[in-house]
């Protein structure tokens, strides 16, 4: 009799908002590639340790023994990836897949003792990410030097990203699979018959509907050009609005500027799977990353694409990988990160302007679908399991 077999995807975290690995791990139970998924993460207090995501999917966050030792410590470490490997013993684990450098010398710990593939997920670059620093940043490009040629594959999500990799490690097993949403699984309230109960931010916010409401949504943290736009749109006139629909440590100034600037809005961040359903009612999405690190620099981050799902066409950083993709399909806008330009681009746009964009996009949308984007992520596990 055939064991079934177990995918395990370990994350260096308490696993609470991983949609990238949601959506990947879905694609390999829905192809049959294995029968379950385990996410291996950390416990936090008021998170449950054992979870269920469906039928074919749980997480286990592990409560550590030595978790009374200093936040970073080696025995800590060890404790949490060795749980993880003899704990699935009795499983049939062929591919074990880590989220993060952090996570990777649990990866490959997994592999020498079960003999297993692994499949190094890095959601940006690693090394260059922001707030890394000093020595650490030194110690975070030694680990990943030494431990890369141990990985059987290497995901990415953009094509910069994906060539810094071959070059620095001279690499051949690079593969791109862009964070692009997975559009199936959320809800747009499609069974609902009456307008009045569909979401709408101009609805609940009180704005005109033909007056200008650009979104931002997303975590509100430093570096994702919050400031900049909350000074920028301080200056514009009333018609032209702006949304922040998230939460992070930025939340409160946020809502500062929307108690002293009517056309200022904070939306508090809604389920996942209903994102869309108020994106979709704004008119403009706003991506407007700092150059903070080369990781910031070279992104291709998922609201770009979850504003194209929603129709929206964008305003984005004049950086590689989102400049290369409002030029080649004219979805939108590209802004120099500073507060004249923002201000200059918005207020130039014209009702015609955001019309045009918004048919280009929903030209372009599909071309960037999860439905098509898996299939690059089956494709490297296909072979991984072949070689086995």
């Amino acid at each position: 009799m055939v064991s079934p077999l177990l995918n395990v995807h370990i994350f260096l975290s308490p696993f609470t908002h991983e949609s990238r690995a949601l959506k990947e791990s879905r694609s390999l139970v829905s192809a049959n590639l294995f029968d379950g998924v385990l996410f291996a993460a950390l416990w936090k207090p008021a998170l449950e340790e054992h979870e269920k995501v469906d039928s074919s999917r749980s997480i286990w966050r592990i409560k550590l023994r030595t978790k009374g030792l200093p936040v970073i410590h080696f025995a800590k470490y060890f404790e949490w990836m060795a749980r993880i490997t003899f704990q699935t013993r009795k499983k049939s684990v062929p591919v074990v897949h880590v989220h993060s450098l952090t996570a990777l010398p649990a990866g490959v710990f997994f592999k020498w003792i079960r003999k297993a593939k692994l499949v190094y997920d890095a959601h940006e670059l690693e090394t260059e990410s922001n707030g890394l620093t000093g020595s650490r940043k030194q110690i975070y490009k030694l680990l990943e030097r030494f431990l890369i040629s141990s990985v059987d594959e290497v995901l990415v999500v953009g094509d910069a990203i994906a060539d810094w990799y071959r070059k620095t490690y001279s690499l051949d097993n690079v593969h791109v699979v862009r964070n692009i949403p997975d559009i199936a699984s959320q809800s747009n309230f499609e069974g609902l018959t009456d307008l009045a109960m569909l979401p709408s931010l101009k609805r609940s916010l009180k704005i005109p509907a033909k007056e200008t409401l650009f979104i931002y949504q997303g975590g509100i943290f430093a570096g994702r050009g919050i400031q900049i736009l909350l000074e920028a749109f301080s200056q514009l006139p009333a018609d032209r609005h702006i949304v922040f629909m998230g939460y992070g440590e930025l939340e409160d100034l946020v809502k500062d500027y929307a108690a002293k600037f009517s056309n200022i809005h904070f939306f508090p961040a809604v389920p996942p799977a209903e994102v869309l359903s108020y994106t979709r009612t704004a008119d403009v999405g706003i991506s407007l990353i700092e150059n903070t690190c080369l990781s910031y620099y070279y992104c291709l981050p998922n609201k770009v694409f979850e504003y194209m799902a929603a129709g929206l066409p964008i305003i984005v950083s004049d950086f590689p990988e989102m400049a290369k993709l409002v030029d080649t399909h004219r979805v939108g806008w590209k802004s120099s990160v500073n507060i004249e330009s923002v201000a200059r681009l918005v207020q130039s746009l014209t009702p015609e302007d955001m019309a045009q964009a918004r048919a280009d996009v929903l030209i372009a949308r599909q071309l960037y679908s999860w439905e098509f984007e898996q299939e690059k992520l089956l494709e490297v596990y296909r072979s991984v399991l072949s070689s086995r």
